[in-house]
């Protein structure tokens, strides 16, 4: 039981360990009064401050402090993995916004010109910046196992960055850039996988803390 909730929860694990040592240095401190006694009744006063600790209020405070502790831990990663969620999804429509309004400008309705004055429109780089910030530091303090998928998804932001860049190439030199509408398009569709799949990461971290019982830690709150 120890073991499992030390692995789930390091914090956990700290406070067990101390608890352990406490009760070991106890045992070992009346081990030598134990050795010199002979009779039944000399072991059992030898018992005696193992028995009144185990017993004591000191016990209960022990316990009661390590799950309040943990009810804290539990809450508060909680409501990180919320805030998580909500920043990948606040980065990811500005994200969607910034290249929807491409399409028109891959199909040849509108000039780059007025594609970039939708951009100003629309959002600021601002806006986007502090979204992307919000996220990594989340994922860098909390999260890191959803560190890959977000990798993914950038990956996936610069393709599309680089088939606009294609365009704008192509823009100024005169040419035709609509061959590249195909491109784009598969691309997006490629973003909204990767947006989904960081998605399904950060609500699998978050579950591994609304599933948990605060009260018995080894359990699960929800099947």
């Amino acid at each position: 039981m120890g073991i499992r909730l030390a692995r789930r929860f390091p914090s956990g694990g700290v406070i067990l360990k101390a608890a352990v040592l406490v009760f070991i240095s106890v045992l070992l401190t009346s081990a030598p009064s134990l050795a010199q006694q002979q009779s039944g009744a000399q072991v059992g006063s030898a018992l005696t401050p193992i028995l009144t600790l185990l017993g004591s209020g000191a016990v209960a405070a022990a316990v009661s402090y390590y799950l309040n502790t943990f009810k804290e831990h539990v809450l508060f990663m909680s409501k990180k993995g919320e805030d998580l969620y909500l920043s990948v999804d606040r980065f990811d429509r500005a994200m969607g916004g910034h290249f929807l309004a491409a399409y028109p400008l891959l199909e040849g309705k509108i000039t780059f010109n007025d594609y970039l004055d939708a951009q100003m429109k629309d959002l600021s780089d601002r806006d986007v910046a502090d979204a992307s910030l919000q996220v990594e530091m989340l994922i860098n303090l909390y999260f890191p196992s959803v560190q890959p998928a977000y990798n993914s998804y950038l990956e996936q932001r610069d393709k599309l960055n680089a088939v606009i860049g294609q365009f704008k190439r192509a823009y100024v030199a005169g040419k035709d850039g609509s061959s590249l509408f195909e491109s784009f398009h598969t691309s997006m569709i490629g973003l909204d996988a990767k947006s989904k799949e960081l998605k399904r990461g950060v609500i699998a971290e978050g579950r591994k803390f609304a599933k948990t019982n605060r009260f018995w830690p080894w359990r699960s709150a929800v099947a």
